[in-house]
């Protein structure tokens, strides 16, 4: 009986791992899908047992800043702040800036160090 349960657990992770890389790959040539495969991975309940959605996050923001989708991409740094996510852990600061200056922000408040140097 447990060791049902951990195969399948087992089970369950290789699906989401395939359904990540799966969207990960489509991005490029049907981002439509991709993005909502990722989403749904994203929400699904439990799913942080077996990825770390940020990374999923951060691919979603990634997308849209090769297509140039900068209010999207900032949009999606906004959820993941919602969501407690430390999405600076994620998301490369050239990334940000280039959503910064496309944006025409001037700094990346975002990405200054606090007293403790760390960022906020």
């Amino acid at each position: 009986e447990q060791s049902e349960e951990v195969v399948g657990m087992f089970r369950k992770s290789i699906q989401i791992v395939e359904r990540v890389v799966s969207a990960q790959k489509g991005l490029a040539s049907d981002s439509s899908t991709a993005e909502k495969m990722l989403m749904d991975t994203i929400l699904m309940d439990g799913v942080e047992s077996f990825i770390r959605t940020g990374d999923c996050w951060s691919m979603l923001v990634e997308h849209k800043c090769s297509v140039q989708e900068y209010d999207a991409a900032s949009k999606i740094i906004d959820v993941m702040k919602e969501r407690g996510i430390q999405w600076h852990d994620y998301i490369e600061k050239e990334t940000v800036s280039e959503i910064y200056r496309a944006l025409g922000k001037e700094k990346l408040l975002d990405f200054e160090e606090d007293d403790d140097g760390t960022c906020s």
